[in-house]
């Protein structure tokens, strides 16, 4: 006879389009490992247990376990992840507190505002998910924004490395 399991999963926080990707933390109570699956993978994309966010949306995370010799399939749990995008830094509650480039999805120019950073230096990097870079440079931070012309670059996902100072960010960019 099997034993019964069940699956503990919290409530996901609403997320911003270009937030890095981040774990989620099922447990089974067999201890099993806990599989994952996104309903809309235009907006999460998830290979293990890593969700990668590629645009704005809701979707829905299943929790599943299948079971083995010792347990049944524990019933699957579903949380709702929802995705906003920044077209603006309004679309931000607090815009000083946060490092987010706009728009996102962008057509032809990303910016990034950098709250009390002005006169500092910073490098950056657009990497495709091969982990190439494709554009690249170097300045000094002016009037706490930056901006940079992807016109160039295809529509894809991608990954911007940010280094100011000794700080170093990376956010997920999607390009239509």
């Amino acid at each position: 006879m099997l034993s019964n399991q069940s699956i503990l999963f919290g409530t996901l926080a609403q997320r911003i389009l270009g937030d890095a990707p981040f774990a989620l933390n099922a447990t089974a109570t067999s201890g099993l490992p806990v599989s994952y699956t996104s309903s809309n993978t235009a907006v999460a994309t998830i290979s293990g247990n890593t969700v990668t966010l590629v645009g704005a949306g809701t979707t829905t995370i299943t929790a599943s376990q299948a079971g083995n010799a010792d347990f049944a399939a524990a019933p699957s749990v579903n949380q709702n992840l929802t995705v906003v995008a920044v077209t603006s830094l309004a679309d931000v509650s607090n815009p000083s507190a946060v490092w987010v480039p706009y728009p996102n999805p962008a057509s032809t120019q990303v910016n990034w505002a950098i709250p009390n950073r002005s006169g500092q230096g910073y490098g950056y990097a657009f990497y495709n998910l091969q982990g190439q870079p494709l554009l690249s440079g170097q300045g000094v931070v002016a009037d706490e924004l930056l901006q940079w012309d992807v016109s160039a670059l295809p529509a894809g996902v991608y990954t911007l490395r940010l280094q100011v100072g000794s700080e170093t960010y990376h956010k997920t960019v999607v390009k239509q």
